[in-house]
């Protein structure tokens, strides 16, 4: 049997809980959510580009249509040969993906949304793109945009 004393050392604390009405909203309340995609992965064999790649780089009729990752990012603005440092320790940050404006407004895109409707979700400024870099040595993520 457990003798416990008649007086405990710590009395009771009183805690008010939060009225949740009065609570902050969430943080997923507080943004807009984007219509969901499923990305299917396809390991590619070496030599093989995402997708068709003409002279000067990516093909117009792609736009909408350049999600991936890995490889070396295709820059909008162009000067992506160099990739960034990370603002921390200096080093060269790791490419691992580029989020392109998924329902650009095009006839060979089959994620076309019209741009004049209020539907048009995944559109970066003017047919944007997202950069997602890692850094490996401080184990951040950095992110970047380009449009044209």
């Amino acid at each position: 049997m457990i003798d416990f004393p008649d007086s405990n050392p710590y009395p009771p604390i009183d805690v008010a809980l939060p009225d949740r009405a009065a609570m902050p909203q969430t943080f997923a309340s507080k943004m807009e959510i984007l219509p969901e995609f499923r990305v299917n992965l396809t390991r590619l064999k070496p030599g093989e580009t995402a997708y068709p790649v003409d002279g000067d780089g990516f093909s117009e009729d792609m736009e909408g249509q350049r999600t991936k990752l890995g490889g070396l990012p295709e820059s909008i603005q162009g000067g992506g040969e160099e990739l960034p440092d990370c603002p921390s320790c200096g080093n060269k940050l790791l490419f691992v993906a580029q989020i392109d404006s998924v329902e650009h407004q095009w006839s060979t895109n089959p994620h076309s949304v019209n741009a004049l409707s209020k539907d048009q979700k995944w559109m970066f400024g003017d047919v944007g793109m997202i950069y997602v870099f890692f850094c490996k040595e401080c184990l951040e993520a950095h992110a970047d945009f380009e449009c044209y």
